[in-house]
């Protein structure tokens, strides 16, 4: 074949084969880097409690804008087994129901099986108040119906039941009360949240669906037990994969501050007391890895005192955890009050900070 003929047909094959690439290159959509898939949504809440008034109002009307949802802490029962508020829990709802805050929030009344008893004594998480309420469907009707009415006479969003030791026996009926108390809230546009232990026995139970349950992650060590951090990530890692299974919504609640161990008496902290005695005794908090808590030692009247707790870069931490791990994007905050100023803008940044640690990663 002439030379010239030669480099005609070449030329032929490449501009049909250039010709075919353009129409699978045409027909194969171009993947296009999503804008979301950095992004993450995260919603948080957080607790205002009724003993911490002052300070849990100046922190959430002062720097937390944008919680989605506040929680109020100080409803609980009187002797009677009948709900009351506190003195200063009527306090906390009235200011903070003033705010120019709660415009754009959803506002919780959060109920507590403590016990206040006309001796001036406190039962705390009451186990009989439990049995009590929920031994029959008649006692159940007759506290859900209490409730309605404990709702109706406050403008909020939702009710939120926080109640712990709940003994084995009554847990069936527990979850059948909240099944029935949500269809009542529900009715009047109310929301309902309920706070779990982490020693709930999910999988032994399926949780009704159209409420939204926040598990608490701390208490692994507290009064309770010697020193320790609230939680630690083997911990989280166990509680994510607690949940995985339940259709229900489900979001973690995360604590702020911390404890002091001395021989056999421990004292909660918020973290600004922290704060206190870091400066005071001039000691340096060294982060423990499997926790990402903070901890040091201070000596008092001769006494080594033994210091757990958590700051902004812990909660992130956790926070970022229960991302990884289950998908989580929703946190409640034990608690207003107290809190460092980072640790503030860190709650409030969540999502932003999340994200960006996110794209960091990847």
């Amino acid at each position: 074949m002439p030379l010239r003929n030669i480099i005609i047909v070449i030329i032929f094959i490449f501009i049909i084969g250039g010709c075919s690439a353009a129409e699978e290159e045409k027909d194969t959509p171009m993947l296009k880097p999503s804008e979301d898939v950095d992004d993450i949504s995260v919603k948080t809440s957080v607790w205002m409690v009724d003993w911490d008034a002052e300070k849990s109002l100046d922190d959430v009307s002062s720097s937390l804008s944008n919680v989605d949802n506040i929680i109020l802490f100080g409803n609980y029962f009187d002797e009677n087994e009948k709900l009351f508020t506190t003195l200063e829990g009527q306090y906390l709802i009235d200011e903070l129901l003033q705010q120019p805050i709660r415009t754009d929030k959803q506002v919780y009344l959060s109920l507590v099986n403590d016990q206040f008893l006309e001796d001036g004594s406190t039962i705390q998480k009451s186990p009989d108040l439990i049995k009590n309420l929920m031994q029959s469907e008649e006692t159940r009707k007759k506290h859900i119906e209490e409730i309605m009415n404990y709702a109706a006479s406050i403008p909020i969003d939702g009710v939120e039941i926080d109640y712990e030791k709940i003994p084995e026996e009554y847990i069936s009926s527990y979850l059948q009360f909240l099944e029935e108390l949500s269809e009542q809230l529900s009715g009047k546009g109310l929301a309902l949240r309920v706070v779990l232990e982490p020693s709930f026995p999910v999988e032994q139970y399926t949780l009704p669906e159209h409420i939204d349950y926040s598990i608490m992650t701390y208490n692994l060590y507290g009064m309770h037990s010697g020193p320790g951090p609230k939680t630690d990530k083997n911990f989280l890692k166990s509680l994510a994969d607690m949940y995985s299974n339940q259709a229900a919504t489900i979001e973690f609640a995360l604590s702020t501050g911390g404890f002091s161990w001395k021989d056999n008496y421990v004292t909660s902290l918020s973290e600004n007391e922290v704060e206190d005695l870091i400066n005071v005794n001039n000691v340096t908090p060294v982060r423990d890895h499997e926790s990402g808590a903070l901890t040091f030692i201070y000596e008092e009247d001769k006494q080594e005192v033994e210091v757990w707790y958590a700051d902004a870069e812990t909660l992130t931490e956790w926070a970022k955890l229960l991302a990884e791990e289950g998908e989580y994007y929703t946190f409640s905050f034990w608690r207003a009050g107290g809190l460092s100023e980072d640790t503030l803008r860190r709650i409030n940044q969540l999502e932003e900070v999340l994200t960006q640690k996110n794209k960091e990663e990847t």
